[in-house]
């Protein structure tokens, strides 16, 4: 398989595909290894409950789960806070709309209702005319509202408290719940230069990576309030995950990034931003580069050239980038990206474009 097309490792290339690639630190393997060779009272699960303890104390939520990924963790929240058939409001370029393979409604029954994004976040007045319509034609009502922290498909924009103001106005107005995605929630709480804790206290329930912005090998986790988290715990085995053989070892990785890698986000935010910066410096009139708020960059192509042409060639010079769109690439800078020159980046973008 073209190493522009394969997963996981990718040894000799700078991977800017995602941040989902990054390799546990020597840390996370040493605490691996006193997991196993000084085992504490009450085995590996131990650490289990350690990180859920902590990721709720994070959160600032009663409870937390640790879950296998960030897509497992909203659909338990879908089909925790959104009874069958009704309506979640969800913005019409989520990762839950689009790269979840419609999971909330094949399997948690709800009704997404894709609605207009307004800067980061989906839009209130058209929340409220889809709620007020829904009521007037006698439709299930409204149960729940998707946010997406940082959000994805928008380059990775950041949706700050104030932002959340609004929509949890209507969520209380319309009697619905609100849940963050907050797979990448530490890269947006670096940003904004605020707690995780203050991201999340205006919503119901949080996913959060412990992968992507803190770079452990595994994992995810879902908080919120303890009986919703019961219930998630009890809807776990529909979807084949209620015992996950040996998650004790995992979470002792995941708990060390929580512990320790923290401040990762902060400096991946810092890359993107020197990345964009020598992109438009270089390639002005040839790529349209937005300054990025954290550490996804979201560029257009200006010059004839496919996406997928263009990640083709850049892979064969050593780059890895994805496609998003005919014209558009996505290039997320994480930790492992972080240790390559950002200059054989830019040779790469030189030699496809011909400079």
């Amino acid at each position: 398989m073209p190493a522009a097309e394969s997963k996981g490792l990718s040894n000799g290339f700078v991977d800017l595909r995602s941040d989902t690639y990054n390799l546990p630190t020597h840390n996370m393997l040493d605490r691996l290894r006193s997991t196993v060779e000084s085992p504490r009272e009450g085995g590996p699960q131990a650490y289990t409950k350690d990180l859920e303890q902590a990721v709720a104390e994070l959160t600032g939520k009663e409870a937390a789960v640790f879950l296998p990924t960030c897509s497992a963790a909203n659909l338990l929240a879908v089909m925790a806070l959104a009874r069958p058939a009704e309506n979640v409001v969800v913005d019409a370029d989520s990762h839950i709309r689009w790269m979840e393979a419609n999971s909330a409604a094949v399997t948690g029954g709800a009704q997404l209702v894709p609605v207009p994004r307004a800067g980061s976040i989906v839009d209130a007045a058209a929340v409220a005319e889809f709620a007020e319509r829904a009521s007037l034609f006698g439709l299930p009502p409204l149960g729940l509202i998707c946010v997406e922290n940082t959000h994805n498909n928008a380059g990775g924009l950041v949706v700050s408290r104030s932002d959340m103001q609004g929509i949890s106005s209507l969520a209380l107005e319309y009697g619905a719940r609100i849940h963050v995605d907050g797979a990448r929630i530490f890269n947006a709480a670096a940003r904004l230069g605020v707690e995780v804790s203050d991201l999340c206290v205006l919503a119901t329930t949080v996913s959060l990576s412990l992968n992507k912005s803190l770079g452990a090998p595994y994992g995810a986790a879902l908080a919120g309030p303890q009986d919703v988290i019961s219930k998630v715990r009890s809807l776990q085995g529909q979807l084949g995950i209620a015992s996950i053989h040996q998650e004790g070892l995992l979470a002792a990785m995941a708990l060390e990034a929580l512990e320790n890698n923290r401040g990762r986000p902060h400096l991946d935010n810092g890359g993107a931003r020197e990345l964009a910066r020598l992109l438009t410096r270089y390639f002005e009139s040839e790529l349209a580069v937005p300054a990025p708020e954290t550490n996804i960059i979201l560029f257009d192509i200006l010059v004839d050239l496919t996406a997928v042409r263009f990640c083709g060639q850049l892979a064969a010079r050593g780059v890895l980038a994805k496609p998003r769109s005919a014209r558009s690439i996505r290039l997320v800078v994480n930790r492992e990206s972080r240790q390559h020159d950002l200059e054989q980046v830019i040779e790469a973008f030189a030699g496809v474009l011909g400079r």
